[in-house]
């Protein structure tokens, strides 16, 4: 697998997840419990911070008003007047016409392919950095056990196995939330990669998730996909497409004869055929 590693010091999600979060009088408000991406940010900024109040609603809370606090930085403070916090957003959305992509909920423990290595992982943690106007993006994914040890309360133990860490850019989202976002925020990136690339996308993601990529990309372009494509795929996926792109397609080949037995049929993934 192809990892890069992030050159400045970074902070990961679940460091966060869990940090107390104070007003500017000191009066507790809750609890981090998620971290917002809006998808018209590119998908990497966050927007907003979850708080989870006991026997209250959840507030969302824009991250500009958000600074450490404490002990090293270990508690959050809200800026603004004592009660200000509790009036901001709650129970709002950052956007209704915008799928927002939540880190915890889309991305931390869920699917995602790696563009360059052309592997499906799933994520162990998520590594973000803050900006100079105080801002925070996620900036990679660590793919590896030794960031799920971490989170199981055995730093020692995950510190041994290292990182195994993928840029944000070279990811694809295969999670429902992630894919929604994929799609909507960054279908240009789709239409940039190499038809072997977008074949190896397609060949990990679920039937439906696949014939939206090809969907998102020109038809012409979503033929080659095809034709590198194993021929399983290419027969799943054709009478999913957009009238266009299966024209372009043109018809499918019949099958060839296999000695693949049903029990094992599907427990393989299909692999592109090799790039011309």
């Amino acid at each position: 697998m192809t990892a890069t590693r992030p050159a400045l010091q970074h902070i990961v999600l679940s460091r966060i997840v869990g940090r107390e979060v104070r007003a500017a009088d000191g009066a507790r408000l809750g609890r981090v419990t998620e971290l917002v991406v809006d998808g018209r940010a590119g998908a990497s900024r966050v927007d907003h911070v979850v708080v989870s109040r006991r026997g209250a609603p959840d507030l969302l809370v824009p991250w500009r008003l958000v600074r450490p606090a404490g002990e090293r930085g270990r508690t959050l403070e809200v800026r603004g007047p004592p009660r200000a916090a509790e009036g901001i957003a709650e129970g709002s959305s950052t956007a209704a016409s915008q799928p927002a992509l939540h880190l915890c909920r889309d991305v931390l423990d869920s699917q995602v392919v790696d563009l360059a290595g052309g592997r499906l992982s799933r994520v162990s943690d998520v590594l973000l950095q803050t900006t100079d106007d105080g801002g925070l993006v996620a900036i990679a994914v660590d793919l590896g056990a030794g960031a799920l040890l971490s989170r199981m309360g055995l730093r020692w133990a995950g510190r041994r196995m290292g990182e195994v860490v993928v840029a944000w850019d070279d990811l694809y989202l295969a999670s429902p939330g992630g894919h929604r976002v994929e799609l909507s925020a960054s279908a240009d990136r789709l239409r940039r990669l190499d038809a072997g690339t977008v074949a190896e996308v397609v060949a990990r993601l679920r039937t439906d998730q696949a014939a939206d990529v090809l969907g998102a990309v020109a038809p012409d372009h979503a033929a080659t996909v095809l034709d590198m494509s194993h021929h399983e795929v290419r027969r799943r996926l054709v009478d999913l497409l957009p009238s266009g792109h299966r024209a372009a397609a043109g018809p499918v080949p019949p099958s060839p004869a296999t000695r693949r037995s049903r029990r094992t049929s599907g427990w393989r993934v299909l692999r592109p055929q090799a790039r011309r």
